[in-house]
């Protein structure tokens, strides 16, 4: 075990400065877009987002979801199967899908940087909250799959790197690549 950990502690470090990185970009770059110190800092970036989407997109989302997400949950939840499990065995699986079940509760729990949370305010009506209940639902369901699947991969292979990109990938395909093409279907019919 303190092999597999020596042998991963490159990775961890890097992705480590990553995270720690991305997380001082957000805090530089939200002092910078917001200047009213009246109302609390969420508030007033929440207002500033909304008045500039695009921006709020490119600077902030995208690098949440292909860096700093990433790399924060595989630190999280990756790690410890890499370090704690060579290979595969039964109490390997027993561990993928415990990290997993914990992986797929934050995605379940966490409406922060999804637009379908943003969209809405606490004045919705029932049918609307509970439609996102059914979407919180089944993303946590598909984080689950998510979870199982890139555990399995990590220690199988006994890569933190090939969990990252492929979180990073997975992230870039859901939030980016599906909704445009979703987007584009919905124009090519009109």
């Amino acid at each position: 075990m303190v092999e597999r950990l020596m042998d991963l502690l490159p990775s961890i470090i890097v992705l480590f400065i990553v995270a720690v990185s991305s997380f001082g970009f957000f805090e530089t770059a939200i002092s910078r877009c917001i200047r009213d110190q009246d109302h609390n800092k969420f508030e007033a970036f929440q207002r500033w987002a909304k008045d500039n989407r695009k921006k709020a997109y490119f600077a902030f989302h995208l690098p949440t979801l292909l860096l700093f997400s990433p790399s924060k949950e595989e630190l999280m939840f990756r790690v410890p199967l890499l370090v704690l499990f060579g290979s595969i065995s039964a109490l390997a699986w027993l561990g993928i899908i415990m990290s997993a079940m914990a992986f797929s509760l934050v995605h379940y729990s966490s409406p922060l940087n999804d637009p379908i949370f943003e969209a809405t305010s606490k004045n919705e009506d029932e049918d609307k909250k509970r439609g996102l209940r059914k979407i919180k639902r089944a993303r946590a369901m598909i984080s689950l799959i998510f979870g199982i699947m890139i555990g399995y991969l990590g220690v199988r292979y006994q890569s933190l790197w090939l969990c990252a990109s492929i979180h990073a990938s997975w992230n870039l395909v859901m939030a980016v690549i599906l909704p445009f093409l979703i987007h584009r279907l919905r124009t090519m019919k009109r």
